[in-house]
């Protein structure tokens, strides 16, 4: 909640916050016994390890019993609510490639959440941004006359659309977004896949537009911006994942060599770094 209230001091009182979050399960806390080495990509992820080279963490569960789902997107959305965000939308990121569980009394989990803040009633959404599909929608004024044109499925009463017929192509978008992982060969352990972040930079975001990410990672955020013609700002606890992976990614290290007279001598060409483009 801390880190929320910093989100909110920078953002615009037009803007949205997006967040992504997952659940988990209380555990015994018991640990499985004895040292263990870490892959390089498991090693990144010190958060979620409860025992590295002998050394056991216990947790509070609190009420929470063993086996329990935390209802950690839940809890978190009426904390945020609490301290006056505005939930306008819990999405559903169903995964069809899911993380494989080795459990046997429940289903697989094979969906995250991504909660809709606000910081006040009125904000910016691009709607047309992010409609689905190519079917022609015609809104009338009133009411809902259907796709098809026609007023069967008018709804009675004025005003609910406007005064003015409306056409889109495309419905609304919905709440259950499937979206496959995205493979990532650097070592950090919990990439989003850009098709997500795409959905909620052109809904929450115009042209031009700063898209802050609090916890920058690996750079997707960043770097999908970029492609969108957004601004990007970002930061992580982690200097490791911002030095080794984001900076190489988004081209950042040969934009430093640039600036620094790396290719001053003869080839003064700016094809291939962050922002430009060779004109031909």
């Amino acid at each position: 909640r801390q880190w929320a209230a910093e989100v909110w001091r920078v953002l615009r009182d037009d803007g949205t916050f997006w967040l992504n979050i997952a659940d988990s399960y209380a555990g015994s806390s018991k640990g499985a016994g004895g040292t263990y080495e870490l892959s390089t990509k498991q090693n990144s992820n010190k958060g979620s390890n409860y025992q590295k080279y002998g050394e056991k963490i216990k947790f509070d569960f609190g009420n929470l019993k063993p086996k329990d789902m935390c209802l950690i997107p839940q809890r978190l959305a009426l904390a945020l609510q609490a301290d006056g965000w505005y939930v306008r939308s819990d999405i559903i990121w169903a995964k069809p490639n899911p993380m494989p569980e080795s459990v046997n009394d429940r289903p697989s989990k094979s969906y995250e959440h991504v909660l809709l803040l606000a910081k006040s009633e009125r904000y910016y959404y691009d709607a047309d941004a992010v409609r689905e599909g190519e079917q022609v929608y015609t809104r009338k004024a009133g009411g809902y006359n259907g796709r098809d044109g026609n007023n069967a499925s008018r709804f009675a009463g004025k005003g609910g659309f406007g005064d003015s017929d409306v056409t889109t192509v495309g419905r609304n978008l919905r709440d259950v977004w499937t979206i496959a992982t995205h493979a990532f060969s650097g070592s950090h352990y919990a990439t989003f896949p850009p098709a997500l972040v795409e959905r909620c930079i052109k809904a929450g975001s115009k042209p031009g537009d700063i898209v802050f990410d609090p916890f920058a990672g690996s750079g997707t955020t960043a770097m999908v911006a970029r492609q969108l013609g957004r601004r990007s700002v970002g930061c992580d606890l982690s200097y490791a994942y911002l030095h080794d992976i984001a900076r190489p990614r988004l081209s950042l290290d040969a934009l430093d060599d640039w600036n620094a007279g790396a290719g001053k001598d003869a080839d003064t060409s700016v094809e291939g770094l962050p922002l430009f483009e060779e004109k031909q």
